[in-house]
């Protein structure tokens, strides 16, 4: 019998591919994992693709979202790196395991409902990592927890074609959280974490977490239990342009425009920043920050304002178009009025 949920097409054993490799930095990890998994996203590929990288170095990974002037102290910005991912800067370095999955939709392995990517994607991690007799829970938010303690940090994305990449970043040896003077936000009223300490892998299983019983417990243990998924294993193409048009970088100036000061939402802050034309007509608005949402979205923002007065009424019916009911998903803002007042500030 099927478990509830669960595709059909699943109970006769999809295949997916995967790559395993180990000591490299995050630039290149985080470039390799994405389109490595956007073999997922071809009509004549599997459905799903996994990449599993044992990290090097001392890197923080950026959010997609997220301006390096404002979400980190200027000694950190050289150990920069951008994800395609949205979310918070995270520590991307020796120690952390990372892991990029790709998946045709949001559906591949259940049913999900367009605002519930990580919560639907990430059973397979918990099943594989819970293996190792570490209770491993999703409570919700952009991190996933080991004995009750955030232990790996999650991330997503959807093209606008409705291709998903996850990104996971597990405290395999050393923590995803970010040192002390890394971070350049003002304080925020609630505590980071919702107040729990960390734990690594190393401490919740008593033992040195290696690179290959983490990559066997995720895909193996299970994705590939959890789903009846064939696991074939596959080498990086040599090119990357055919999966390069998936990914867009934000592309912007952002001493052009107008910024508003940081707004607090639950995993960070957000800004906004606006540019007008000669004639005092937006010409380009840019919401930046701490949360994800449809890679869609940054254009069609822009797009919908682009040319108005950028009145309130503006702004109003822009944010709308674009997250309001029916529209674009934006997690991690738990209020459009987060949003139009970050705007505010800069009209």
């Amino acid at each position: 019998m099927n478990t509830p949920g669960v595709r059909s097409l699943l109970s006769s054993r999809e295949v997916s591919v995967f790559h395993i490799t180990g000591s490299i930095d995050a630039q290149r990890a985080l470039r390799e994992g994405a389109f490595f998994s956007a073999r997922a996203f071809e009509k004549d590929g599997p459905t799903s693709a996994f990449y599993v990288a044992e990290l090097t170095g001392q890197a923080i990974s950026l959010g997609h979202y997220q301006r390096a002037e404002i979400a980190l102290h200027p000694r950190a910005h050289d150990r920069a790196v951008r994800r395609v991912t949205g979310g918070s800067a995270i520590a991307a370095g020796a120690g952390i395991v990372y892991v990029a999955v790709g998946l045709r939709d949001a559906s591949v392995f259940l049913e999900c409902p367009k605002a519930r990517v990580l919560n639907r994607n990430v059973r397979g991690l918990l099943v594989g990592l819970t293996s190792a007799g570490a209770g491993t829970h999703y409570f919700g938010r952009d991190f996933v927890s080991v004995e009750r303690r955030p232990a790996i940090y999650v991330a997503w994305t959807r093209t606008p074609e409705q291709h998903v990449l996850l990104e996971f970043f597990v405290s395999a040896n050393a923590s995803f959280v970010p040192g002390d003077g890394v971070s350049a936000y003002p304080a925020h009223s609630s505590p980071p974490l919702l107040d729990k300490v960390p734990i690594t892998l190393a401490e919740a299983w008593g033992r040195e977490a290696t690179l290959n019983e983490v990559a066997d417990r995720i895909l193996h243990k299970g994705y590939a239990k959890t789903y009846g998924l064939t696991l074939e294993e596959s080498a990086p193409a040599p090119s990357d342009e055919k999966a390069a048009r998936y990914f867009t970088d934000v592309v912007t100036d952002d001493s052009a425009l107008r910024w508003s000061p940081p707004h607090e939402v639950p995993i960070g802050f957000i800004s906004a920043g606006l540019r007008r034309d000669a004639n005092g007509d937006v010409h380009e608005a840019v919401l930046s920050g701490d949360f994800f949402q449809d890679a869609a979205a940054p254009a069609l923002l822009n797009d919908t304002l682009r040319g108005s007065k950028g009145t309130r009424e503006d702004l109003v019916r822009a944010i709308n178009t674009v997250y309001g009911r029916d529209g674009l998903v934006i997690e991690g803002v738990p209020s459009l009025n987060t949003i139009l007042d970050a705007f505010t500030d800069v009209i």
